[in-house]
């Protein structure tokens, strides 16, 4: 059988989804419904294969968003600025089952669809940066549903986590540990 040539098979690859390479230096940011800076790269738009998506989150200091629940989509956060903390309340969708995780540089934390939660940017200094997955979801944010009756319970939080955040990472400080 003879072999074929270069350009049959470069046809063949050609005709096959590619690998696209999204940059947040090239992609409009957004805000989400949330209240929180997108700059979405891998979505249907930019790789119309794609049956996830995921975006740059960034917070400014002290930054909340709004409570929200995604209703049909999981979402993986990742902390990717070195030496920060965020932090995810979550609850259902009733306000019951508070809970609080803390996440540092390189952390990832899931939340299931359906679960009511805000982010917290714990710094009163910095930006922090975060990248989200969302693997069900490869449109921009189509399912935010937002909370408003749940906002005052994540802002009373937040604003607690965000003062013990400031005492542990100056006691931290003093004795060379994480604060959390």
């Amino acid at each position: 059988m003879r072999p074929q040539s270069v350009s049959q098979h470069t046809r063949s690859i050609v005709s096959r989804p590619q690998p696209v390479l999204a940059s947040p230096a090239t992609a409009p940011a957004i805000v989400g419904a949330q209240n929180q800076r997108l700059i979405p790269l891998i979505t249907r738009a930019t790789a119309p294969q794609c049956q996830g998506s995921s975006y740059l989150a960034e917070m400014p200091a002290e930054h909340i968003t709004s409570m929200h629940l995604h209703k049909n989509t999981e979402v993986q956060v990742m902390v990717i600025t070195p030496d920060q903390w965020a932090a995810t309340i979550s609850c259902d969708p009733d306000g019951g089952d508070l809970t609080v995780t803390v996440q540092g540089y390189r952390d990832i934390c899931y939340i299931p669809a359906g679960r009511a939660h805000t982010a917290v940017n714990l710094s009163a200094l910095r930006l922090i940066t975060a990248v989200e997955f969302r693997p069900g979801d490869p449109y921009c944010n189509r399912d935010v549903l937002l909370l408003p009756e749940l906002q005052e319970l994540a802002d009373e939080v937040a604003v607690n986590l965000q003062r013990e955040h400031a005492a542990r990472l100056a006691a931290s400080t003093l004795s060379g540990t994480s604060p959390w």
